[in-house]
């Protein structure tokens, strides 16, 4: 029986196989292209990390004064140049649109 799901998995093995060379074409004009440009959408947390002086809370007023995380989004475009059939050059420059906040107690 242990024979037979062997038998099995190696001739799942070898024919998944025979199709692995074969190159599945979406666009067909767009693959030829020396360059084409695109644009990137994204989501981001941003936060920062703060270190108070040993001193701080003795000569101010402010009790408790740390960063609080926040979301934001990111906005970026995607430059490709076709090197040759198997090496492309990407560039993908981005804008961050986010806001730190800093929670304070006097």
């Amino acid at each position: 029986m242990k024979s037979g799901y062997a038998w099995v998995v190696l001739l799942l093995l070898i024919t998944s196989n025979l199709y692995s060379q074969e190159r599945e074409l979406y666009q067909t004009d767009h693959d030829v292209k020396p360059y084409y440009f695109g644009i990137t959408l994204g989501f981001n947390i941003a936060s920062f990390h703060t270190d108070l002086h040993p001193r701080f809370l003795q000569y101010d007023s402010v009790y408790v004064a740390k960063p609080v995380s926040s979301g934001g989004f990111q906005l970026g475009l995607l430059a490709t140049a076709r090197l040759t059939n198997r090496f492309e050059l990407r560039f993908n420059p981005q804008l961050l649109f986010t806001q730190r906040n800093l929670f304070y107690k006097l």
